[in-house]
């Protein structure tokens, strides 16, 4: 149960709660955000929110830095040359076409 909560806790924040806190008290606001199934009042396309932009620019240079000098040095402590074997064969941002066997590299 523990590891649900987890897995629902870090999407739930950074797609829902962090976002509508930085609409809600951040620059050029104009009120609180609508829940999701809202009927909309206008429209708003991405670059309509200087502070969402922000949020997410800061999350992804965020994630750049820590998976690469944070978490995998620490995988690759843990799991030695079975992960060092998943890294040369997965690539960290961009998805396989086909799926990676270990022991067929």
């Amino acid at each position: 149960m523990n590891h649900l909560r987890a897995i629902v806790a870090l999407p739930v924040t950074v797609a829902i709660l962090v976002p509508a806190l930085v609409l809600r008290f951040g620059p050029a606001t104009t009120g609180w955000v609508l829940p999701p199934w809202a009927d909309p009042a206008r429209l708003v396309i991405l670059l309509s929110s200087t502070p969402l932009l922000g949020w997410f620019l800061g999350f992804v240079l965020l994630n750049l830095i820590y998976i690469p000098v944070l978490e995998e040095p620490g995988l690759e402590r843990r799991f030695g040359e079975a992960y060092r074997a998943y890294k040369r064969n997965v690539p960290r941002w961009i998805p396989r076409l086909r799926p990676w066997t270990p022991g067929r590299e």
